[in-house]
C-alpha cells in the first residue's frame, strides 16, 4: 500500500500568512457588525453598500428551516475539541484581524479610494446605483412548498390519521370511540391555556368568542388538558403554542428568576442580581426541581404551573406524576426508589390528545395579518389580537425587575434548555410546521354547527369595564433605592 504523506500544518501556516500578508485588503466579517468599520470600508472603496444587502446561497433556506426544526445542541466538550483541532487556523484569523483592534479615535486608520492607482475601463463601467437596480438580490424565500411538505403532519400522517388542527382546523365533534361526526351541534368550547404562551389574552378572546355565539366556556390552566370526546356535552377543543425553549426562558423570567409570591406580597424584598435564581439551574420538569403531585382521593392529582422542560407533553398527557417503588434491599436508611413515565410514552399521548383538537393556535403566527384575519374569520369575532393586554399576576413587577436587572442568556444555557426540550420542539414543529407554507387553509366561522344558548349570548361589540392594577409605588420606590446602591457599590 502506498504511504499518506501531508505537508504539516505549520509549513501551510506559513504559506497561507505569507500569501495573505501579500493581499489589498481583508475584511472581518464580525467588524461588519460596528458603524465605523462599513463606513471605512466603504470608504476604502468609493462604494457604499456593503451591508445593505443580504444574499442567499444554494440551500441557505433549507438548511436554516431544518436548523429550526431539529435544533443543535452544541456541547462544551465539542466546542472545545473543535477549537483544538483549529488551533492553528485561529492563530492565523488572529495575526491577520488582532491590529485592527487598534482603533484610533477617529475611527479605523484605511485610506480613501485613489482613483489614480486604477485605470478605468469605460466599456464595463456602470455607476453602483444602476447596477444595483440591474442586479437584484432575491430576498429570503421560504422554503419550496415541495420540500416542505416532508415535515408536515398532514402529508405524512397514515390511515385516518386526522391533520394537523394547526393547519387544518375543522368543525368535527371527536367522539369518545375516537371517531368524529359532523351531525352533532357544539354547545361547549372548551381552551386550554398553556402557561406563559401568550395565553392570557387568547383566553379573553375565547371567552368573548363563547359569550357572543352563545355557549358554554371552560378553560384549563395547570392541570391536565381534557381529553377530546370524554365530555358529555358536545365540545369544540382549542388550544395554543409557543416555540418551547423561548416559552421556557419567558417563564423563568416572569416567575422562576425571582418569585411572583415574594415580588408581590413581601413588602421587604427587592429583587437584585444576587438573589435571582439561575437559568442553569432551571432545568427540571417543574422548573428547578423535578415533578411531583399531590394526591386526590388516594390517587396523584397532576398540576404543573412552574414548568421548563417538555412541558407541552406534559400538560397534555396529565402523566408525569412520578412514583415510588420500595428498595429492594428494606432496612434503616433505605430509600423508596422514584420512578417516571418514559418521555416518549407522554409525546405519543400528547401527540393523539392534540390531533383531536378542532384548533391549535400558534402565538409566534399572531405576527402575521394574514394568519390572524384567518382566525377572526374562523371564529366570527374580531381581536385575537387586541391593544388591551391583560396582564397576569406579578406580570407588572418581573417585567419591572427583568428590566432593571437583564437576563444574559448565554448560548451554553439556552443550548442545554433546547436540548432538554427537544420532544416538545419536535413536537411544536410537527404540529405548526404545515403553516410555513404560508397558505392558511383556515375555513369561515360555520354556525349551522353550533347550538346557541340565548340566555347566555353577548354580543362581541358589548364591552366591559377594564380595570388595569397598578405597580405599587413602594415596591418601585424600593427597586429604584436598591439599583442606585448597585450602580453606586
Amino acid at each position: 500500500m502506498p504511504m499518506r504523506r501531508e505537508v504539516p500544518m505549520t509549513r501551510q501556516h506559513d504559506v497561507a500568512k505569507r500569501k495573505m500578508l501579500r493581499y489589498n485588503l481583508i475584511v472581518i466579517t464580525e467588524l461588519l457588525r460596528d458603524e465605523d468599520y462599513v463606513a471605512a470600508i466603504e470608504r476604502f472603496f468609493g462604494v457604499p453598500g456593503i451591508t445593505t444587502e443580504k444574499v442567499h446561497p444554494f440551500c441557505e433556506v433549507e438548511s436554516h428551516y431544518a436548523n429550526e426544526r431539529t435544533p443543535l445542541v452544541i456541547r462544551n466538550e465539542t466546542l472545545t475539541n473543535l477549537t483544538r483541532l483549529n488551533e492553528i487556523d485561529i492563530r492565523l484569523y488572529h495575526e491577520m484581524r488582532d491590529c485592527i483592534d487598534k482603533k484610533t479615535n477617529n475611527g479605523y486608520n484605511f485610506l480613501a479610494w485613489d482613483s489614480d492607482r486604477f485605470e478605468a475601463d469605460e466599456a464595463i463601467r456602470v455607476d453602483a446605483k444602476q447596477w444595483v437596480i440591474s442586479n437584484p438580490v432575491r430576498g429570503y424565500e421560504k422554503p419550496r412548498r415541495t420540500w416542505l411538505k416532508k415535515f408536515d403532519v398532514n402529508d405524512t400522517a397514515a390511515g385516518d390519521e386526522p391533520s394537523s388542527p394547526a393547519c387544518r382546523p375543522h368543525f368535527d365533534l371527536a367522539l369518545p370511540d375516537g371517531k368524529w361526526t359532523n351531525t352533532t351541534r357544539f354547545r361547549r368550547l372548551y381552551f386550554y391555556h398553556a402557561r406563559r404562551a401568550g395565553g392570557t389574552n387568547l383566553r379573553r378572546y375565547f371567552e368573548k368568542v363563547a359569550a357572543h355565539h352563545g355557549l358554554e366556556f371552560v378553560v384549563t390552566e395547570s392541570f391536565a388538558a381534557e381529553d377530546p370526546g370524554s365530555h358529555d356535552e358536545a365540545t369544540f377543543y382549542v388550544t395554543h403554542m409557543k416555540e418551547p425553549t423561548s416559552r421556557s426562558i419567558g417563564q423563568f423570567k416572569h416567575e422562576g428568576r425571582w418569585d411572583c409570591g415574594q415580588m408581590t406580597t413581601n413588602m421587604t424584598f427587592l429583587p437584585t442580581k444576587e438573589n435571582a435564581r439561575l437559568l442553569e439551574t432551571w432545568n427540571q420538569s417543574f422548573g428547578h426541581r423535578p415533578s411531583h403531585c399531590a394526591e386526590e382521593e388516594g390517587e396523584a392529582l397532576f398540576m404543573m404551573e412552574k414548568c421548563a422542560v417538555n412541558c407541552y407533553i406534559q400538560w397534555f398527557s396529565g402523566l408525569s406524576c412520578p412514583w415510588w417503588d420500595p428498595p429492594p434491599n428494606p432496612g434503616p436508611g433505605a430509600s423508596p426508589i422514584r420512578r417516571e413515565r418514559k418521555i416518549a410514552s407522554l409525546y405519543k399521548v400528547a401527540r393523539e390528545k392534540l390531533l383531536r383538537y378542532n384548533f391549535i393556535l400558534i402565538t409566534e403566527m399572531l405576527r402575521d395579518p394574514t394568519y390572524v384575519a384567518s382566525v377572526e374569520r374562523f371564529f366570527g369575532v374580531p381581536g385575537v389580537v387586541s391593544e388591551n393586554k391583560h396582564l397576569t399576576r406579578c406580570e407588572r413587577e418581573s417585567q419591572y425587575a427583568n428590566e432593571r436587572i437583564p437576563l444574559i442568556v448565554d448560548t451554553e444555557a439556552k443550548n442545554e434548555l433546547m436540548r432538554l426540550n427537544v420532544r416538545d420542539i419536535h413536537l411544536y414543529f410537527e404540529l405548526k410546521g404545515c403553516l410555513d407554507r404560508g397558505d392558511y387553509n383556515i375555513p369561515m366561522w360555520d354556525p349551522d354547527r353550533f347550538e346557541t344558548n340565548k340566555t347566555i349570548q353577548v354580543n362581541y361589540n358589548v364591552t366591559e369595564e377594564r380595570r388595569s392594577k397598578a405597580l405599587d409605588q413602594m415596591w418601585l420606590d424600593r427597586i429604584d433605592k436598591v439599583h442606585g446602591e448597585l450602580t453606586s457599590s
